[in-house]
């Protein structure tokens, strides 16, 4: 499902729209292969990777998670693209295997993205769509009925956790059922982003989610837009909303 940006009495947002005309693609089923490459492109500014396929996001997952941060170089994604509920490891997965690249959705969406995750690491490790995004920017990029399971960390439906990097014009519609592991940093949930670290900013996007616990950790720390937030970082948030 593509979106469009419409502007309002707030702004301009990120909306979806539903609705076949709204813009005419493609929209790729994913059955769970990994592709070898991407799907053209160089990876620079103004000749990035294009992603067109289930099995080639899954391949900037798998390389990612593998120590590739693609630090400054950048991506595309060229129609939506559907995951099929099939199970999703995020992209950068690990505190140790973060994205440091720059992600443009094009106005395209990720949908069906389940995931059944289990955080290994500290409570700073993220999951989402995007696990840890560090130095990293993402825009223009929707993630539609998101299913997630996870326990404990951090968790996101556009990313984990969110460190010196910036998200714009994204939006983030699903479910997140979050179990803690107790561990003693803190841990969080947020429709968007699951904690929004230094340094980072969140501009005209949004989320509407549906986040479940039965955990009594006092802790622990829910969100609509953004689960961990550290005060100083409430500023860099505008023309935002969540339900």
């Amino acid at each position: 499902l593509a979106f469009l940006m419409i502007a309002g009495i707030f702004g301009t947002w990120p909306i979806a729209i539903f609705a076949e005309e709204a813009k005419e693609n493609t929209v790729d089923v994913w059955d769970g292969s990994i592709a070898n490459s991407f799907g053209g492109g160089s990876g620079t500014e103004n000749d990035p990777y294009q992603i067109y396929t289930g099995a080639e996001l899954a391949y900037l997952a798998s390389s990612t998670n593998s120590g590739n941060a693609y630090s400054n170089v950048y991506f595309k994604l060229m129609n939506d693209i559907d995951l099929n509920g099939i199970a999703w490891t995020p992209i950068g997965a690990l505190t140790s295997a973060h994205f440091e690249g720059n992600f443009d959705g094009n106005f395209f969406s990720v949908q069906n993205v389940k995931i059944n995750f289990t955080i290994t690491e500290s409570a700073a490790q993220g999951a989402g769509f995007f696990g840890n995004l560090k130095y990293a920017t993402v825009q223009n990029l929707g993630i539609v009925g998101y299913n997630y399971n996870v326990v404990g960390g951090r968790t996101g439906g556009l990313c984990g956790v969110l460190h010196k990097s910036t998200v714009s014009n994204c939006f983030a519609i699903g479910e997140l059922t979050f179990v803690t592991k107790m561990y003693p940093q803190g841990e969080g949930a947020g429709g968007l982003v699951g904690d929004m670290q230094e340094e980072s900013t969140i501009s005209n996007s949004y989320a509407v989610c549906n986040i479940s616990t039965k955990d009594k950790n006092t802790d622990f720390f829910i969100g609509g837009l953004v689960g961990l937030l550290c005060v100083n970082e409430t500023k860099r948030i505008t023309n935002c909303y969540a339900n």
